[in-house]
């Protein structure tokens, strides 16, 4: 499916069900194909980070905030395993408003990319 950075943000701030306090973009590179998406909720210190991946050999990129990717990876950042790992209830409950909307907007969402290098 194509990334877009700008309409998965619009998405989730059109949605009444995804609340949070700010967000922030954050530069492709390392193992994402995509910026990371990184979404605070309300009266918490976690936050979730959002980020477009491809694999197998596929060429480059020349703009990462529009292109092709094969999942998306949804965790807190916690630590290398993925998924939710926090204990904030804000941060649960925006997870799982994230996962479900992504999913039924057609995206392959996984708790982490390792299982698919």
């Amino acid at each position: 499916m194509r990334w877009k950075t700008e309409d998965i943000l619009k998405s989730f701030e059109d949605d009444p069900t995804i609340i949070f306090a700010n967000h922030v973009t954050t530069s492709s590179g390392g193992d994402w194909d995509t910026p990371g998406i990184i979404l605070t909720p309300n009266n918490s210190s976690d936050s979730l980070h959002i980020r477009g991946f491809r694999y197998g050999d596929e060429p480059s990129l020349d703009d990462a905030d529009d292109v092709d990717v094969s999942a998306i990876e949804v965790t807190d950042g916690r630590c290398s395993s993925g998924g939710l790992n926090t204990s904030c209830r804000e941060c649960a409950v925006l997870y799982a408003n994230v996962v479900s909307k992504l999913r039924q907007d057609g995206w392959l969402v996984v708790n982490t990319m390792d299982d698919y290098f």
